[in-house]
């Protein structure tokens, strides 16, 4: 069986990832970071995992669903994952993007427009749905039909923020740390929190960032 696991970039994906990480590496072979699209592929003697950005669209505007059975789709507050992607286009991508976060709105690799693309794009595509949602996790992740859980409650306190960013900030300064680790978790610069992976966490973040007026209008768009 083959099972795609989507959701658009910092919409908690390395949570979840490492959180599937801890639930699976008992069973299943584990292959990290394969690419800007690909994020992990989980491999057991009954299933085939994958999770793709469907061709990342913090890069492209044309997506790609590989072949699956099931799909599992990760959600997340749009504006909390506009803004998220605010600064990874700023800070972490090589692009450097130079505008403000309200024209950010527009922009076409990580702005509202794109985002709703990719979540309809899938909808559309995406075949036998279950859903998992940043805002609760561990009540999603439960809910799923597939995977043991039985291991749930310890693989989300491995993978707490604060655990997470620990190892982020230890990562920038251990070169025998992984390949994969380093392009997962580490900042790109360890004096700027906006530049890390783990720059924040917290649900509804946008209030401090977004203008009313740039609320409303992520707000048109989505209706």
């Amino acid at each position: 069986m083959k099972i795609l696991i989507t959701g658009f970039p910092k919409s908690g994906t390395t949570w979840l990832c490492r959180i599937f990480d801890c639930l699976l590496n008992n069973e299943y072979k584990i292959y990290r970071q394969i690419s800007q699209n690909i994020k992990r592929i989980y491999i057991s003697k009954d299933y085939t995992v994958i999770f793709s950005y469907l061709n990342n669209p913090l890069y492209t505007t044309k997506f790609e669903v590989p072949n699956h059975d099931k799909c599992i789709i990760l959600y997340r507050d749009f504006k909390d994952i506009l803004v998220s992607c605010y600064f990874q286009q700023k800070y972490r991508e090589n692009t450097k993007y130079s505008g403000t976060i309200s024209e950010f709105i527009d922009f076409d690799y990580g702005g509202i427009k794109s985002i709703i693309n990719f979540y309809k794009f899938i909808e559309e595509r995406g075949k036998d749905k279950e859903y998992l949602y940043y805002e609760k996790m561990e009540e999603s992740i439960r809910s799923l039909s597939i995977f043991d859980k039985t291991k749930l409650d310890e693989c989300l306190e491995l993978n707490s923020f604060d655990n997470m960013r620990q190892q982020e900030t230890a990562n920038y300064s251990n070169p025998q740390t992984t390949d994969s680790d380093l392009i997962e978790l580490c900042p790109k610069d360890i004096n700027n929190i906006n530049s890390y992976k783990t720059r924040n966490g917290k649900v509804g973040d946008y209030i401090n960032y977004l203008t009313e007026e740039d609320i409303k209008k992520i707000t048109l768009s989505t209706r």
